[in-house]
């Protein structure tokens, strides 16, 4: 509503309302944007951070256990609130053809020790 910004409900609008209301939607993409980059921030983090335990499954590292968790405490900091019981869903897909079956079972033994 204009008028709660102190500009007049006037379809000629004077140059000094003008400004007003520039410098408004100035302000409210400032927001917008910073709340924008603090997401792509966070964002970025949590694909680093996923990045880094598919590279160890795939590897068939012992730090996938270690990276896992990592990963999970930083999504976990970002939902705060949240009950400390939570239910997850995670969808693994993998090519289980002959040509795969040595880093499938290294997977498969990751995710059951997890």
């Amino acid at each position: 509503d204009l008028k709660t910004m102190g500009i007049k409900d006037d379809i000629r609008m004077p140059g000094g309302d003008r400004t007003k209301l520039n410098k408004e939607r100035d302000r409210v993409r400032d927001i917008a944007r910073e709340k924008m980059d603090k997401e792509l921030k966070e964002a970025t983090e949590v694909d680093k951070l996923t990045h880094k335990y598919f590279d160890a499954v795939l590897a068939g590292k012992s730090t996938a256990k270690e990276s896992l968790k990592e990963l999970y405490e930083c999504i976990k900091k970002k939902t705060p609130g949240t009950s400390r019981r939570q239910h997850a869903r995670m969808v693994c897909l993998s090519d289980a053809t002959g040509s795969m079956s040595g880093l499938w079972r290294s997977a498969q033994g990751t995710i059951n020790a997890m």
